[in-house]
Parts: C-alpha cells; structure tokens; sequence
C-alpha cells in the first residue's frame, strides 16, 4: 500500500510537460484539420509546439500565430 502512494507521490513531482503524450505531427494535425487555423489551434493545444515552429512549419510568421490561437480560443472545436 505504502509504494504505491510513493509511486503516485513521484508521478506528481514530474513536470506536465513530461507527462504529456507525444504530439502528433505537423502534417498530421494539418491533414487531420478542416481549415489550417484549425491545424495550428490544435497543434498549439497540444503543448508539442512552440509558435515559431508552427510559423516555419505554416509558412508565418509568430506574431500572426499567435492571434490564430488567441482567435481559436473563442471557437468552438
């Protein structure tokens, strides 16, 4: 009984972003999307991709991403 609140214990101390399961990738999320703003919403939501990865991967800049998961927020997906 003991090891296991020690196991859930450690699970705890490990950052989210180590938690999280491997994002899919760009072209996935892109093929899988209805529109491109869609694809970036989503690989953003992920916690995978920074925005400067997704501008390169997308073809814009940053700054422009970053009003895609700002607008993004308030759709419904």
């Amino acid at each position: 009984m003991e090891s296991s609140n020690v196991i859930e214990g450690d699970i705890a101390e490990i950052p989210a972003k180590q938690r999280r399961p491997n994002p899919l990738s760009l072209q996935q999320y892109a093929i899988n999307a209805s529109t491109r703003d869609e694809a970036i919403t989503m690989a953003f939501a992920s916690g995978g991709y920074t925005r400067r990865q997704l501008g390169d991967f997308f073809g814009l800049h940053y700054s422009r991403i970053s009003r895609i998961v700002a607008k993004g927020k308030t759709w419904p997906l």
